[in-house]
């Protein structure tokens, strides 16, 4: 145990939990669950999520302060954080992808490495809390090859990102500077 705690704490900091500004511990999850474990059928009041994407997983928006971080690339400016919003249809609609994944089964370290090549070093990590049931996962991708889980997962984040960039507020953000290699 003491042996898989080390490599969860290894593997997060490598995806960039700290750098993301999520502490290590919530980079596993905080409550039990089993493969069958399903989030309730009515969304909770207290349901939301913080969700970092990207290259070292730079990019997060957190629905718990209402803010989103955007990594702009560049080498002498921080990258800025806004006030951003989702609505409650957008937060209902991204609740029930992640009922529908049956997200509280999924590991807290999605291995999708397997039989890939590492052509992209985006990371993804997810902590959502609903129903006082909180739940991390983090995630690196070379290739999109992966499992279901993780092409699910995949589409949950790009649908995020797609809400996000139609936000007026996200529209206003500073231009990206550079560029990855």
């Amino acid at each position: 145990m003491h042996r898989r705690y080390r490599l969860l704490l290894v593997g997060c900091a490598l995806l960039g939990c700290l750098s993301a500004g999520m502490l290590a511990s919530n980079c596993r999850s905080t409550t039990p669950t089993t493969a069958g474990a399903q989030l309730p059928a009515v969304q909770p009041a207290d349901f939301g999520f913080v969700a970092a994407y990207g290259v070292g997983a730079r990019n997060q928006i957190d629905t718990f302060k209402g803010t989103f971080t955007k990594d702009i690339i560049s080498q002498t400016k921080a990258n800025p954080t806004i006030e951003l919003s989702l609505t409650s249809d957008e937060l209902a609609s991204l609740y029930r992808d992640l009922r529908t994944m049956r997200i509280l089964g999924y590991p807290s370290n999605l291995d999708t490495t397997t039989g890939m090549t590492a052509s992209s070093p985006t990371s993804y990590l997810l902590r959502i809390r609903a129903g006082g049931i909180e739940k991390s996962i983090s995630w690196g991708y070379g290739d999109f090859a992966g499992t279901p889980e993780a092409q699910a997962l995949q589409d949950w984040f790009e649908k995020l990102r797609e809400m996000i960039e139609a936000k007026p507020e996200y529209q206003r953000m500073p231009p990206l500077e550079g560029g990855y290699m």
